[in-house]
């Protein structure tokens, strides 16, 4: 039986006539919930909500101990730099700046979701290492995909498989995720920027993760010192509501995963064109 939480959301969203797909909701550590107001996919992309994706695949590297946020990319990827043509100030980017989108990257670099892909040719690695830097890494944020895509080359670099096929057995397969699909480049690589495409009740999964200090139904995935050091440093999970403790990522043309934790609760929907109003609901609404 749905319970009444979603109910409710389901019924103001069709109420409101919102472009949502589908609404998925996590109570406390039980199974996700949900429903399907109008999908014409059985998978849908989410966007920049990969992203969140991404920043967990990095923090299980680092409590392996095969990376820190420290490193220099340049340090972890020196065989796949160019011999020419590289801003010399790519050699003082580390992960931490690549997370935080501090590495001096343009805002919007290697938005495949928006821009004609071919613009970054076959190699997008080589393609990102000659970008010229638009300012002195730490010193300023431009957000873009292109971060997260060199992200996702260093965690396939150190764990020696693809980001993919890392969180199939470290993630995917344990959470029972129902199916998986990932933008890749030209060369096989997946953009950790944007471009998976999965169920919303998977994705609020990952959600509860970080609720419950990295722990889901009886297995820890994460570490309550990585999950306190990607809420508290912001690395894609961001505080959405400081007295409430509200955080959470949105995803480009309304996708939104939302953590609330005063009420034990995880809420994520996929659409398209939402303008806000089924977030600004979840935010009014955290108890029913």
């Amino acid at each position: 039986m749905t319970d009444k939480y979603l109910t409710a959301l389901g019924e103001y969203v069709i109420s409101k006539g919102l472009n949502i797909y589908e609404i998925a909701t996590v109570t406390g550590d039980n199974p996700p919930e949900f429903i399907r107001i109008k999908s014409p996919n059985w998978c849908n992309d989410i966007y920049s909500i990969t992203k969140v994706f991404t920043t967990t695949a990095v923090m299980m590297c680092c409590e392996r101990e095969i990376l820190t946020v420290n490193d220099r990319v340049c340090d972890i990827l020196a065989d796949e730099l160019p011999e020419a043509g590289m801003d010399p100030r790519w050699q003082d980017v580390t992960v931490h700046m690549a997370l935080k989108h501090r590495a001096g990257l343009p805002g919007g670099h290697l938005d495949a979701d928006t821009r004609d892909a071919r613009t970054f040719t076959t190699d997008w690695l080589r393609y990102l290492f000659k970008t010229p830097l638009e300012y002195t890494p730490g010193t300023s944020e431009g957000y873009s995909d292109g971060a997260f895509y060199l992200l996702a080359r260093i965690v396939e670099k150190v764990a020696g498989e693809d980001i993919n096929r890392f969180l199939w057995h470290e993630l995917f397969y344990p959470l029972k995720f129902q199916e998986v699909a990932w933008q890749k480049d030209p060369q096989g690589h997946p953009n950790g920027g944007s471009g998976m495409f999965m169920q919303a009740s998977d994705v609020a999964k990952l959600g509860a993760i970080y609720k419950n200090g990295g722990v889901y139904q009886g297995r820890r995935y994460l570490t309550r010192e990585s999950v306190d050091t990607v809420l508290g440093r912001g690395y894609e999970l961001h505080v959405r509501d400081r007295e409430s403790g509200i955080y959470g990522k949105g995803g480009m043309l309304g996708q939104n995963l939302i953590i609330l934790p005063k009420a034990d609760r995880v809420v994520a929907y996929t659409g398209c064109g939402d303008n806000g109003a089924a977030s600004d609901w979840i935010m009014k609404h955290q108890e029913f």
